[in-house]
């Protein structure tokens, strides 16, 4: 298993417990581990600084500079020394960039590995890998299972702008109407339409969908965590968690569909996971909620960039590039998305 996990890029997988943290280098059929200077108080106090009142619930020069921190001190602590340790610590554009998975364990799984670094210089994980994650080694092997023959590459958006008691997404209805011109022939589920029952209906039919609403995580009870849908309904991960499909991309542009539990972060269990434990090979979600004007400008970025004989994972990579030449100053704003699966 190990050997077919890393047939494409190392895994790595970050555990902290006490006074030792490490990072286990998966490649090849191997396994090595990198030491690294941290202890499981120190994440917290991380996990603590960044996730207080929220990125998007903090002024925005506040989220901005608390989003900085974390990424620079990532870089430092963790991901410096673990792709020096893997030989990659050169910078690439993208498109040239090689693969790595990121396994993170306890407290790493509220953080953006993905993106840390210290921006203004170039010392970044998004210049020189292009990161995806996988809650277990088995979830990425599942992944990678061959497409089915009668793919038909159809397309689901569902859209929903206003939830009682919940802010409105003003950016939806550009983000729906983006969509409708780019996938003429797609599916589209918005106001009333967008119930529950009617999204898990057209999801068994769908080979890539796209969600613009609300999301709802539940830390003290992930499996509580949902998507919001017309009315205020949920769509909760353990309804999606339960589809048997062989979908190829799920795009979830809502509010922290990849952060899991406090109580319970290693079991992973997240809305982006229950997706990709519904069968897609996939899934795009956030750690915290997505900026509403920014997030259409993102989603379009990722599909212009998506290309057949490329994965979903390197078009994230570039629409993250220019979200982050678009807006250097907000990392709270682009920082948060993340690619899980193939």
């Amino acid at each position: 298993m190990l050997s077919d996990a890393t047939a494409e890029g190392p895994v790595v997988i970050v555990t902290a417990h006490g006074g030792r943290t490490d990072a286990l280098l998966v490649q090849d059929g191997d396994v090595d581990a990198v030491r690294l200077a941290l202890t499981e108080e120190d994440v917290g106090r991380a996990v603590g600084d960044l996730l207080r009142d929220q990125p998007e619930a903090a002024t925005q020069p506040d989220a901005a500079r608390r989003v900085s921190e974390t990424l620079e001190w990532l870089w430092d602590e963790v991901a410096h020394p673990v792709l020096s340790a893997l030989g990659l610590d050169t910078a690439r554009p993208p498109q040239e960039a090689p693969r790595l998975w990121w396994c993170p364990t306890g407290l790493f799984t509220f953080l953006p590995l993905a993106a840390a670094g210290h921006h203004g210089c170039g010392d970044t994980v998004l210049d020189r890998v292009v990161s995806s994650f996988t809650p277990t080694i088995r979830a990425l092997t599942h992944a990678r299972r061959p497409e089915p023959r009668d793919a038909s590459g159809s397309f689901l958006g569902v859209g929903v702008p206003n939830a009682p008691g919940l802010p409105p997404l003003h950016g939806v209805a550009s983000a729906i109407a983006s969509l409708r011109e780019r996938f003429p022939d797609g599916v589209f589920l918005t106001g009333p339409d967008a119930t529950a029952d009617r999204v898990l209906a057209r999801l068994a039919e769908a080979d890539r969908a796209h969600f613009a609403c609300h999301g709802v995580n539940s830390p003290y009870s992930p499996s509580s965590s949902c998507l919001v849908l017309h009315g205020g309904t949920a769509l909760p991960v353990t309804d999606v968690s339960r589809l048997d499909l062989n979908a190829e991309l799920a795009f979830l542009s809502a509010c922290s569909t990849a952060q899991g539990g406090y109580d319970v972060p290693d079991e992973a269990i997240t809305v982006a996971s229950a997706f990709l434990l519904a069968g897609y090979r996939n899934v795009v979600g956030t750690l915290w909620s997505v900026h509403d004007t920014e997030a259409p400008h993102t989603a379009a970025d990722f599909y212009d960039s998506l290309q057949p004989t490329a994965p979903p994972a390197r078009a994230l990579q570039e629409a993250l590039h220019r979200a982050r030449t678009r807006v250097p100053e907000r990392p709270d704003v682009w920082s948060a998305y993340v690619h899980y699966g193939a």
